[in-house]
């Protein structure tokens, strides 16, 4: 018959993450199959992982992810105790637009969540950032100069100092 660890070493992560839990079920080895997952396929199954018994340092984990495979986990890593600043950080302006209620809900701070969007998210957004508390100067201090000319008038009804 198929030796288990034999087969674990000749999966690739995908397919390990696929599969864990039938692998752990039939005796695979947690250490092999641990050190044979990409980032992203343990985040996607950390909970089965630390179920199992694995230590997880969660903030490193996370500075080995993609913005995307944070974003799409991010309920899961800030459940296991991940670092909002750390989480943040990692984010591109994309994601951290898209999950910007869920950042902040979790003690994110605003203008660190303002610091990592570029001028066109915060015109875009600038509502929905002066609702989360954002201040408007320092929201105009991070626009590009063609962005403020371009949206004076909305700028200053919000009031900027301009």
């Amino acid at each position: 018959g198929a030796n288990i660890s034999q087969l674990v070493s000749e999966m690739d992560s995908d397919d390990i993450a696929d599969h864990l839990d039938t692998l752990i079920n039939h005796g695979a080895n947690i250490s092999q199959l641990t050190s044979n997952l990409h980032s992203d396929d343990i985040v996607r199954n950390l909970d089965i992982l630390i179920n199992h018994g694995v230590d997880i340092n969660i903030d490193q984990l996370v500075s080995n992810l993609a913005s995307y495979d944070i974003a799409k986990n991010l309920d899961t890593l800030i459940n296991h105790g991940a670092n909002i600043d750390q989480l943040v950080f990692n984010l591109d302006p994309y994601d951290t637009i898209n999950n910007l209620d869920t950042l902040i809900n979790h003690g994110a701070n605003i203008d660190q969540l303002v610091s990592n969007l570029g001028s066109h998210r915060i015109i875009k957004n600038l509502d929905i950032l002066i609702n989360h508390g954002a201040n408007i100067d320092r929201l105009v201090s991070n626009l590009r100069s063609h962005k403020i000319i371009n949206n004076l008038d909305t700028l200053i009804n919000h009031g900027a100092n301009i």
